[in-house]
C-alpha cells in the first residue's frame, strides 16, 4: 500500500489538511482578538474541529474495509 495511491489517500490526506488549517487560523484568531468578546466563534471552530478528528478517525480506521481503488488519471485534464 505504500506504493499505491488510492481515492481514499488522497480524500483523507484533504482532510488531514482541512483539520490542521482549521486550527491554525482558530488558534491564530483566539490570541488576535485576545481582549474581544469572540469566545462563541472558538467555540463553534473547536466543534467543526472535533467534527473533522472524528471523520479523519472514521476514514482511516473503515480503511482496511473498503477495497483499494486505483487513482485514474483524466486525459483530457493532461492537455
Amino acid at each position: 500500500m505504500a506504493n499505491k495511491k488510492t481515492e481514499l489517500d488522497n480524500h483523507s490526506g484533504g482532510l488531514l489538511l482541512m483539520i490542521i488549517f482549521t486550527t491554525v487560523w482558530t488558534i491564530l484568531s483566539e490570541i488576535f482578538f485576545n481582549n474581544s468578546d469572540h469566545r462563541i466563534t472558538a467555540v463553534f471552530f473547536g466543534i467543526i474541529i472535533a467534527y473533522f478528528i472524528y471523520s479523519y478517525l472514521k476514514l482511516i480506521k473503515n480503511r482496511k474495509v473498503m477495497p483499494e481503488i486505483q487513482v485514474i488519471r483524466n486525459p483530457k485534464k493532461e492537455k
